[in-house]
């Protein structure tokens, strides 16, 4: 069986369909400056301006869930930690 090559296809070229990324076709879409451009780390900015507590209210409140097969719910699993003491261990 001989190996495929794009010229095999008509018009030379595979058809491909964006279904992970918004940035399809975005000039310079893998460079820091055009994901910042187009919300890229917003959500870390707010993480960042709350408090742990709003944060593990924030993810308990959206449902998010783990993908280790069981689907538990991660602002369960992250109020297991324990608070924050202040000390940073190493």
């Amino acid at each position: 069986m001989s190996e495929l090559n794009l010229t095999d296809i008509p018009g030379g070229e595979v058809p491909l369909t964006p279904i992970l990324s918004d940035m399809w076709g975005v000039d310079r879409s893998w460079t820091l400056e055009a994901y910042r451009a187009r919300g890229g780390y917003q959500g870390l900015a707010k993480a960042n301006s709350m408090d742990p507590a709003e944060v593990l209210a924030a993810v308990k409140n959206s449902g998010l869930r783990g993908r280790g097969g069981a689907g538990f719910p991660a602002g369960l699993k992250w109020s297991f930690l324990p608070p924050d003491d202040g000390c940073r261990a190493t």
